[in-house]
């Protein structure tokens, strides 16, 4: 880290120079993904899942211990903010990325649903019905 910061030479000693190791999460194997035990697994798998195919749906069945930590995770990481609402408007039963993809697909149904009927209302005046 040190050589990324302008250090007075006076400070020099005083200032740790802790060594980081950078990867790109989406690029893991399957065998690197096995070695991990906490819900960063989940987390990695979805990146390399995702990937390798831009239309992945989340099925893995593997229980998140920490749903919120997770949900805010995938939301910075992704930019969707989806999964901020998954978390903000009912957390109880999430407990696996299956429980997501079901969230999403049923916030998408339900917007559908909204638009449907927005335009039918819309065709409807137009009709004069």
């Amino acid at each position: 880290i040190k050589e990324l910061m302008e250090i007075p030479r006076c400070l020099d000693t005083y200032v740790n120079d802790y060594q980081m190791h950078v990867f790109e999460v989406a690029w893991l194997t399957e065998e690197q993904i096995s070695h991990f035990r906490s819900d960063f697994k989940v987390v990695a798998n979805f990146f390399v899942q995702k990937r390798k195919n831009k239309d992945y749906i989340p099925d893995d069945p593997t229980e998140i211990r920490h749903v919120d930590e997770v949900l805010k995770l995938l939301q910075v990481m992704t930019g969707d903010r989806r999964y901020e609402e998954i978390f903000r408007k009912k957390k109880e039963g999430v407990h696996s990325m299956c429980d997501v993809a079901e969230r999403l697909e049923q916030m998408g149904i339900a917007k559908g649903i909204e638009i449907g009927r927005s335009e039918g209302r819309t065709e409807g005046k137009i009709e004069g019905k």
